[in-house]
């Protein structure tokens, strides 16, 4: 999800963390994976693999709960006020309709097929999302100049000691590098800069757990 969208092509929707988590529980996780996957994939709880030492065990996936996230959504003051199906919310004097492009890439079918089970899920919620499949390359280069909603995409992990710079830091934000959704602040920066300059793995866990 797009957390730091320009308001005028992309429009202002997932740059409020509430909506972020009212949208994690529309999406029926345990459904794409018997689905799609046969049941064989884990979530992914957090930006660290639950095989490295420093995961945290403490963490909680948040689980899909159509209700608490509809609840969420109109407290947050999306509600469908025209009786077209789709929330609305007046942002800055404008009547904003939750409608976004969904990206994603045509390199395996099985994203189209996620794609398709999301837009499903939100839909029921009077969410609205439009599907854009794209080759490859051009998502990726549209995600790097931050020109997306919301993208469907996966990251692969080494087993080397984590270095959350290149997907979390702000400047791989503003350099047009890795962290694409536009995640981070001062707080989190201090810590990954923070977890450079340890190399023991004791006492780098406390810092990638925070």
């Amino acid at each position: 999800m797009n957390n730091r969208p320009d308001g005028i092509k992309h429009p202002s929707l997932f740059d409020d963390k509430m909506v972020r988590k009212a949208i994690s529980m529309l999406i029926p996780y345990d459904e794409l994976n018997q689905i799609i996957n046969q049941g064989h994939n884990k979530r992914m709880i957090g930006p660290v693999s639950r095989f490295k030492k420093d995961f945290d065990t403490t963490l909680v996936a948040i689980p899909y709960n159509f209700k608490a996230a509809t609840r969420l959504l109109a407290q947050l003051g999306w509600k469908d006020t025209d009786g077209d199906g789709v929330l609305d919310k007046n942002i800055k004097g404008r009547k904003q309709p939750f409608s976004f492009i969904l990206n994603y890439h045509t390199n395996a079918p099985e994203w189209k097929d996620y794609a398709i089970m999301l837009k499903e899920a939100f839909a029921k919620a009077g969410i609205q999302a439009n599907l854009q499949p794209m080759e490859f390359a051009v998502m990726m280069s549209n995600v790097r100049n931050h020109d997306f909603d919301m993208f469907l995409g996966s990251i692969s992990q080494s087993a080397a000691p984590e270095d959350f710079t290149q997907l979390w830091h702000t400047d791989s934000w503003i350099t047009n590098g890795s962290n694409y959704t536009g995640f981070g602040n001062k707080e989190s920066d201090k810590l990954i800069d923070t977890l450079k300059t340890i190399a023991d793995l004791e006492k780098r866990i406390p810092y990638s757990h925070q």
